[in-house]
């Protein structure tokens, strides 16, 4: 994403008329508003782009308005646990999870970490400014997953996708990719996913 630069400066002295560059209480007073505005706004728009506006630095904040845009739930309820599939939600000290009574047949709410919202709500964006063709598919799943190792998808000419993976698939990206609407695939095509 390119974010256009903005000059958030103002200058209050410009607004002054000639036939009051005598009145000094009014120039004291314009001086003090114009030294306010200098140390608070640029700096509160400045901050509002960091924070906010651009979604790969945006805080916890930022990332809530971005999902209230793109309508991406924050809190995620996980429905009832696949037993072939591995749980999510413990991190990466669930060394009994899957081996007993841990793992249960349903789940609460799961709170996805800020670089996992971050994750999904760019894949989101993607998702509802893509064509959907294949070439820009793969390269959206690189941006997003190429950290991780090999990605990319084969169209089957039937209407049908597949998303491959080559590396294991984190078990929260599988269930987002499955439950949420993120993936980029073209309208009317059903998707598989396919990883290690």
């Amino acid at each position: 994403m390119n974010i256009q630069t903005f000059d958030f400066s103002i200058n209050l002295m410009r607004n002054v008329l000639w036939q009051y560059d005598s009145a000094e209480r009014l120039i004291a007073w314009i001086q003090n508003k114009q030294y306010f505005l200098d140390e608070n706004h640029e700096t509160f728009w400045n901050n509002w782009i960091a924070d906010v506006f651009n979604i790969d630095s945006s805080n916890e904040f930022g990332l809530a308005v971005w999902a209230i845009i793109l309508d991406v739930p924050l809190l995620i309820n996980e429905p009832i646990v696949n037993p072939n599939k591995e749980g999510w939600g413990f991190g990466e000290f669930r060394e009994n999870f899957n081996n007993g009574n841990f793992n249960i047949s349903g789940t609460g709410a799961q709170f996805l970490s800020v670089e996992q919202r971050r994750l999904v709500l760019k894949m989101r964006y993607q998702y509802l400014v893509s064509s959907g063709t294949v070439p820009e598919i793969n390269q959206i799943l690189v941006n997003a997953f190429g950290a991780l190792g090999d990605v990319w998808v084969i169209d089957n000419q039937d209407m049908t996708i597949v998303y491959n993976f080559d590396f294991v698939i984190p078990p929260w990206v599988e269930f987002v990719m499955e439950n949420l609407n993120v993936v980029p695939t073209p309208s009317g095509v059903s998707h598989t996913i396919v990883g290690l």
